[in-house]
């Protein structure tokens, strides 16, 4: 008991180590900015579940579904006028990000100091996006879906579609074997357009 308890003071010495301190006020900073505030703003569902490392930002306008599941270090940066919204039984994989605003780029004037495009995102329920996905303003995703793992969606996608890609385009149907359905769907949309 006696050697157990040394050994516990022995760790006191990394306290004193180069960088502890650093280390130790970085994540009490990055834990008082954003979480604990925004933490008790969002309109959280019944059983969501939402890891501890995930970054919000106007929490106010976020709204997470009922048994919704977001994974490590996600972020999910809503806008004064721009809205993210999560269905019911979704999942966000681990380092997910979704913005529901965007500076615009006008020449001349640095980037910061841009207006901001901000349009809601909206995700339904039973969808499923893969790690590293991103999603951007304005783009709503249909109950059922699946984004693969690192797509970046750009635009609206279809109830029970899967989709993959930069940027993100349908490659087959939710709970169809080949995909054949959509494979035809898309070329024939893609001969509508030569």
């Amino acid at each position: 008991m006696i050697g157990g308890v040394l050994q516990r003071l022995g760790y006191a010495r990394y306290l004193f180590s180069r960088g502890a301190w650093r280390w130790v006020i970085d994540r009490i900073d990055y834990t008082v900015v954003d979480h604990l505030a925004p933490w008790s703003q969002i309109h959280r569902g019944e059983r969501a579940y939402i890891h501890p490392s995930v970054s919000f930002r106007e929490a106010s306008q976020i709204s997470i579904g009922n048994h919704t599941r977001i994974q490590n270090h996600c972020c999910l940066w809503a806008s004064p006028k721009g809205r993210i919204v999560v269905g019911d039984h979704s999942g966000l994989g681990p380092h997910t990000r979704i913005f529901s605003s965007n500076h615009q780029f006008l020449a001349g004037t640095p980037y910061h100091k841009q207006p901001w495009t901000e349009s809601d995102v909206v995700i339904g329920k039973d969808v499923w996006v893969g790690a590293g996905s991103t999603i951007l303003p304005g783009v709503t995703i249909g109950d059922g879906c699946v984004v693969a793992a690192g797509s970046v969606v750009t635009k609206g996608v279809p109830p029970g579609a899967v989709v993959a890609g930069v940027p993100a385009r349908v490659i087959k149907s939710r709970g169809t074997e080949s995909g054949r359905s959509m494979e035809t769907a898309n070329s024939a949309g893609a001969e509508d357009r030569t």
